[in-house]
């Protein structure tokens, strides 16, 4: 291969936080913004009281398309439910590859304007294409906007003492998705996971605590791309405080250890659509955990919000690091 041939290969996935707050995010300007872009936020909130979103669309194929648009659809409203709102509008921007054909995105269409209906979000604008750039599982993106009927969670409102709950097991959405890909031997494993794949939807009982608890919730984070130990590292960088999580007291599920242990992936360091971290008031945490459980969802009291000034999130007293690339996309590859 020749020296103009070779190309370099960067992390594939979300840029790290410093690269994207060196690159991106020093160069916006936020003069009309009243919640601006920042690591680890999930929306925007206008000076005018808009609130808006952005996140990829995905269509993984071996979820079939409906199941796989209805779980596209719900990542990206996840991010918009975490202000505490639901949004009114979207646009989506439909890149297909070139190998999708029309009955699949007809198929994956109708759930994804189905899930839109129920929610009761109009599409307002978009573009639909096929290019020969544009490769599975990720084929456009979709922003979400609405008006801010309730004051947004942010972490502004995060407080010394507030307690840390994680609702939803960590690693659920990289095993369920890569058992769906056919990685791994155990077949039978791989059947218990796929059977899960319901779990990974989490916008209902969300859209549940916004109208029952949400005067006492500060955030709610969804644990994407890096896993847990990334979100938690958002956290404590988005709210100035440390974050201090015993890792004993996390939901766990064996099923998804021991796959994720087989692909050599650490359940804490990959993508967990289906898992949530809410930072609520101290003396309301019991009584949202246990509406999260009778909710049917796991969900603990993990730990507690710091003092000012800290920027750091520990599990067990050990320091999380800067989130690199989330492996899950190699494994995806392989």
């Amino acid at each position: 291969m020749s020296k103009l041939e070779r190309k370099p290969f960067f992390e594939t996935g979300k840029l790290q936080p410093f690269k994207l707050q060196k690159i991106i995010l020093d160069r916006i300007g936020n003069n009309k913004s009243a919640i601006g872009p920042s690591v680890g936020t999930d929306f925007g909130l206008t000076d005018s009281g808009l609130i808006m979103t952005t996140d990829p669309l995905s269509c993984h194929r071996p979820l079939g398309m409906e199941f796989a648009a209805k779980f596209g659809f719900s990542i990206i409203l996840t991010d918009f439910l975490a202000s505490g709102n639901t949004p009114e509008f979207m646009s989506v921007s439909l890149q297909l590859p070139a190998t999708m054909t029309d009955e699949e995105l007809e198929k994956y269409w109708e759930s994804f304007t189905r899930e839109a209906k129920k929610w009761e979000i109009d599409l307002v604008t978009g573009h639909t294409g096929r290019y020969p750039s544009a490769s599975f599982p990720l084929i456009g993106s979709c922003t979400m906007v609405g008006r801010a009927v309730k004051e947004p969670m942010n972490y502004n409102k995060v407080s010394e003492g507030d307690s840390i709950l994680i609702m939803g097991f960590p690693g659920i959405q990289a095993s369920v998705i890569l058992s769906f890909y056919g990685k791994g031997r155990d077949m039978e494993l791989m059947g218990n996971l796929k059977e899960m794949k319901e779990n990974l939807i989490i916008t209902q009982p969300m859209k549940s605590l916004i109208d029952n608890f949400a005067p006492h919730i500060r955030v709610m984070h969804d644990v994407t791309e890096g896993g847990l130990n990334s979100s938690l590292f958002e956290i404590a960088r988005a709210s100035s405080r440390e974050i201090r999580v015993e890792k004993n007291k996390i939901p766990s599920h064996k099923i998804i250890n021991q796959y994720l242990s087989s692909l050599e992936l650490d359940p804490f360091s990959v993508t967990s659509e289906g898992c949530i971290v809410l930072i609520t008031e101290k003396d309301v945490s019991e009584d949202i955990m246990n509406f999260i459980i009778k909710l049917g969802y796991p969900c603990s009291i993990a730990g507690h919000v710091g003092g000012k000034g800290g920027n750091h999130a520990f599990i067990d007293n050990k320091v999380l690091g800067e989130p690199g690339s989330d492996p899950y996309w190699g494994a995806i590859l392989k």
